[in-house]
């Protein structure tokens, strides 16, 4: 793995059942995140808004560590598709990868995505409000997709889909959620009453001691 490419332990949620294929690995991949945005710094202060961004990694990791198949590569971070790729190499089973900027995941969202697989997909994923993917999972690593998928932008998110639709496989479509990487995103999530505990302690920190400013 690269700098800052590391393995991710914890202990696992309840075991999930495996898709057919061999055991799903999850990688939490930072090129699916959104582009920096220093509205969320002006908005809470620099402190508090990397003290969110961090709690934000430790959630997803947790999340990852919770849905990757016991008996297979596990969960851990990449910085980009080469990374990522590099890693996975000798893993023939089915792989996801996830966005670090989303609050909103879950293990209901996992038994979705277990679903998906295990129907037989040939590529399901998560949409933001944007519609660019926050999480992306195929029955075996599928190298053009996710160099696509790590493209930023609708030029990448386009390719992906014409990609997949030239295969002629069925695609699935997993629930919609909200990153959270901006001013308006960090106030969308501090009314949310869905938003984890960790991460709404943080942002009504935030916001109250700016407002105090």
């Amino acid at each position: 793995m690269g700098l800052g490419d590391r393995t991710v332990t914890g202990d696992r949620a309840a075991p999930l059942t495996p898709a057919s294929g061999g055991a799903l690995a999850v990688v939490v991949l930072s090129t699916l995140g959104a582009p920096a945005d220093d509205s969320l710094a002006e908005l809470l202060g620099p402190v508090a808004a990397g003290a969110l961004r961090r709690e934000l990694w430790r959630s997803v990791r947790r999340w990852a560590a919770a849905t990757a198949g016991p008996d297979g590569p596990g969960a851990f971070e990449a910085n980009s598709a080469d990374a990522a790729l590099a890693a996975l190499a000798g893993h023939d089973g089915p792989v996801a990868f996830v966005a670090p900027d989303v609050p909103g995941i879950d293990e209901t969202l996992s038994q979705a995505l277990y679903g998906d697989l295990a129907d037989g997909v040939g590529m399901t994923f998560a949409p933001t409000y944007d519609a660019s993917p926050f999480l992306l999972a195929t029955p075996t690593v599928d190298a053009e997709l996710l160099m696509l998928a790590g493209q930023r932008g609708a030029g990448g998110r386009d390719a992906m889909f014409a990609a997949v639709a030239a295969r002629n496989v069925p695609i699935g479509m997993l629930r919609s959620e909200r990153r959270l990487a901006t001013a308006a995103d960090a106030r969308a999530a501090a009314a949310d009453p869905r938003t984890p505990l960790e991460l709404g302690v943080l942002l009504a920190a935030g916001l109250d001691v700016r407002a105090r400013r």
